[in-house]
This record gives C-alpha cells, structure tokens and sequence, in this order.
C-alpha cells in the first residue's frame, strides 16, 4: 500500500461490506424481509451504508408481517424512521408497545426501545437504551460462556 493513501483500504472494505450483504441477503429465511433485521441491518448501520435500507426495506414491500416478534418490529420502526410514512404510525405503535410489555432479552428490548425512542425523537431516552444495548449483550455472552462450560464439564 502506498504511503498514506488509504484509498485502497477503504475500497476495499467497502467492496467487502457490500458483497457480504448481497451473499447474506439471498438466503431464504422463510421470513419476509424482516429477516434482515437480524443479518444484514447491523453491518448497513455499523459501516454507516444507510442508502442500503432503502435496497433492502423497499417501500413497496410494506410493513413486515411474517416472522419473530422481534424482527418484525424493529424492521417496522426502521422502515418507519427511514421512510416517514405516517399512515404506517399507528400500527407500529400498537406493535411496538405490545413486545415491549413482553418478555424478551434485555438486548432485543432495548434495541426495539432505543428504535422507538427515535420515533419518539427522545434522544435522552435512546441514549439510555443504547447503554442497556451492550449491558444486555455482556449479559448474553455471559450466559454462552456458562453454557459452554457446562458443555465441557458434562462430556468430562
């Protein structure tokens, strides 16, 4: 690589992220779209390719209907804040508070709050949901941990 001349770098992994999403994206699922929610959202986000959810959510498949509670909502709320349709409002509200007074992963429901906080523009409040983000993620890497080591001590 030349001296300072990140260029190829950046091309490079931008040539990655996207040929990632597009392997990831035709995977049948036995979901409607919502399934990316669960393996392609996070990488659009993290690599800051929001031009994607418009690809991947496109306006004309609607709000999602078929698939895990948690998928269909926080697909919803996505396609919510990035489209704006406020005819859509109403019923991801309903859905939105109906999981959120369910029983789900300290994870999941802080992602699904922190989404409504946006839609809420209550910015302090998504702020907050973020922090329980990654609580609820050390928490769950936790519980894998003990799992595989109750695994292990099993077989012995």
């Amino acid at each position: 690589m030349r001296t300072d001349n990140y260029k190829y770098l950046d091309n490079a992994l931008y040539t990655y992220v996207r040929t990632s999403l597009i392997k990831r994206f035709i995977l049948a699922s036995g979901y409607d779209h919502c399934i990316s929610a669960w393996n392609l959202i996070p990488f659009v986000l993290c690599s800051n390719q929001f031009d994607l959810i418009g690809k991947i959510y496109p306006k004309e498949c609607g709000l999602s209907k078929n698939g895990m509670a948690f998928l269909k909502v926080t697909t919803n709320l996505i396609m919510y804040l990035y489209y704006q349709e406020h005819e859509w409002q109403e019923d991801i509200v309903k859905q939105t508070e109906k999981y959120l007074s369910q029983k789900d992963s300290l994870e999941n429901k802080s992602i699904v709050s922190a989404l409504y906080a946006l839609v809420n523009s209550n910015f302090s409040r998504f702020s907050e949901e973020l922090s329980h983000v990654c609580k609820g993620r050390k928490n769950q890497d936790y519980l894998v941990k003990i799992s595989s080591q109750k695994n292990f001590l099993s077989i012995l």
